[in-house]
């Protein structure tokens, strides 16, 4: 018999939330100009989103860079919503255990949405874009605890030691817990790239949690994570899912919407346009908006801004806007824009194709280590398929030929 309710809690009544940052550093295999250069990587950020009443990890992020921002947060709130399936395991060693997986799969599709988000003080919880998807698409409450008080969420921080205990301290390049931590990487090795790839260790770190919810625990009286959550499920009116029928489309964490100005031109003598985000998006769409309309609603998928939505106040469709030419080379999110045009401002970075002026810089100073963290995350943006980027050197800078570059064994997996 499944116990789970000894202390009167229910699945999906308290979901903890929390950030932590690897004790591990990684390596970056760089593939230039048929040229493999291995480069340290700095220390990750995961987020984990935990189930209170049931230990199951219902959802997780690893961002290479060193804090995690909004985007994370609806990021992982997207993979909750969204069915998981099995990764395509490279590695030699690394395999699923039996039914092991988070539980929201393609098997056993179930929408999960808590009554309670458990955050601790971090201003990336306090976005308002994680707070209109909580609060008015998703109906939940928010429990902001008090600051330094990180018992609070035990589970998740928990959770953080539990993967650090059977993980990221087995792996030679550990940073251990604290500077004198006896299982932290020897000091002659500080200076080499570590045996352990970042790709490596992301797999490595999919298999360890989805083991984790299906690995009895005697809190739980011998019942798995994942198993008593479904039972939650099937037996409490409280712990139903959403509905299936209404799918990651009508949610769409990652889509958020603004209020633009609409421009016209006094002649007519080109297209109507808005401003977002450091940029004109311009369409035929526009030139049916009655004249009286000043204003319109613009839906944006943050994660690829070369394209938005227009929707009138009123609600109705009108087409998609297009980024300027310069814009539309690769795919990117806010955050790489707003990146590239605080360079461009400081006189950092300047160029034709800034793009891949961006790009190209990060490549120039590879082995700083947080440059290593910058090239995976650009990488998943620009070439999520892993295609390759040609990236030419600017004309009033040098006359070479340009060159191919990928990034193997670092692409992050969705």
């Amino acid at each position: 018999m499944i116990v789970g309710s000894e202390f009167g809690r229910r699945a999906l009544d308290e979901v903890q939330i929390d950030e932590h940052l690897i004790d591990f550093q990684g390596k970056l295999i760089l593939d230039l100009n048929n040229k493999f250069i291995p480069l340290r990587t700095a220390r990750a950020t995961l987020v984990v989103m935990i189930d209170k009443a049931t230990d199951c990890i219902l959802s997780y992020v690893l961002n290479p860079v060193h804090t995690a921002s909004q985007d994370d947060l609806l990021e992982l709130f997207e993979r909750l919503l969204t069915p998981w399936k099995p990764w395509s395991l490279r590695h030699e060693g690394l395999s699923y255990q039996v039914e092991a997986c988070l539980p929201n799969s393609q098997d056993n599709p179930s929408f999960l949405v808590a009554k309670q988000y458990a955050f601790d003080n971090a201003m990336s919880h306090y976005a308002l874009t994680v707070k209109d998807l909580l609060l008015k698409k998703l109906c939940a409450t928010t429990n902001y605890s008090h600051p330094a008080s990180p018992l609070t969420r035990h589970l998740v921080e928990f959770a953080f030691q539990r993967l650090n205990k059977r993980l990221v301290h087995r792996l030679p390049s550990t940073t251990g817990s604290y500077p004198n931590d006896p299982a932290h990487e020897a000091r002659k090795n500080r200076n080499k790239p570590p045996v352990i790839t970042y790709q490596a260790f992301e797999e490595a770190l999919e298999v360890a949690i989805t083991a984790h919810n299906v690995t009895p625990l005697a809190r739980l009286g011998g019942s798995t994570p994942l198993e008593l959550l479904r039972f939650h499920q099937e037996s409490f009116l409280s712990c139903r899912p959403l509905d299936p029928l209404d799918g990651i489309q009508h949610w769409e964490p990652l889509t958020t919407t603004h209020s633009v100005a609409v421009h016209r031109a006094t002649d007519r003598s080109r297209y109507a346009f808005v401003n977002f985000c450091y940029a004109r998006y311009s369409g035929a769409c526009l030139s049916e908006l009655p004249n009286n309309d000043k204003s319109i609603l613009i839906a944006v998928n943050r994660r690829d801004i070369r394209k938005v939505r227009a929707i009138t106040k009123d609600g109705v469709l009108l087409g998609e806007l297009n980024a300027p030419l310069e814009w539309q080379g690769y795919r990117h999110s806010i955050r790489t824009r707003k990146t590239i045009m605080k360079l461009v401002k400081t006189h950092a970075l300047h160029g034709k194709d800034i793009m891949a002026g961006y790009l190209r810089q990060l490549i120039d100073n590879k082995h700083h280590p947080y440059c290593a963290q910058q090239i995976i995350r650009v990488c998943s943006e620009y070439d999520p398929e892993r295609r390759g980027i040609n990236l030419y050197q600017d004309e009033a800078r040098s006359k070479s030929s340009g060159f191919k570059w990928s990034v193997s064994l670092a692409d992050r997996r969705h």
